[in-house]
Order: C-alpha cells, then structure tokens, then sequence
C-alpha cells in the first residue's frame, strides 16, 4: 500500500481541534463523543498503527509515520477540546 492508500484525514480538518472534534464525532449517540474520541484515540497510536506499517511500501513509510503522529496528536487536541467544552457547559 502506497501512503495515498491510507485514511488519513485531511490536513485541514486536522488543524483545529475543535473541527476535528465535531467530524469525529458527527454520527455518534448523543453523550458517546467522547467515548468515540477515545477509540480514536486507541485508532491512531503510533504504536497501536504500527501493525498496518507491514502493508506500506517501504519508500512511504517516513510520511506514513509522520501522519501518523499528526493525526494521532490531532486527534489527542480534539479530545481535550471536547473535555474542556464538556467543562463548561453549565450544568
């Protein structure tokens, strides 16, 4: 598999957390955000991805793992951004 190949989300999407946040979550039950953020979160681990790393070309590995980190950091932003909303809604 070429780095193309892989889902990767868009980097625009990936730079604001709270944009991130709302796609990831868009289709889950109302009050599972972030339970969804969180097996995103399990998703996109550089360690826990690594076992999809055998299925990449070798000469795409370096941007693949780089993606990986973006996303997996974005991902980690999106879901304190959702806690912190969480925070501060009155209850």
């Amino acid at each position: 598999m070429r780095a193309k190949d892989f889902p990767f989300v868009d980097d625009a999407l990936t730079s604001r957390a709270a944009t991130l946040r709302d796609f990831l979550t868009s289709d889950a039950p109302r009050g599972d955000a972030r339970a969804r953020l969180r097996e995103e979160l399990v998703r996109w681990h550089p360690d826990k991805f690594s076992k999809y790393l055998d299925l990449a070309r070798e000469e795409d590995l370096g941007e693949i793992r780089d993606r990986v980190n973006a996303t997996s950091r974005a991902v980690r932003d999106a879901f304190k951004a959702s806690a912190a909303a969480a925070a501060a809604r009155p209850r």
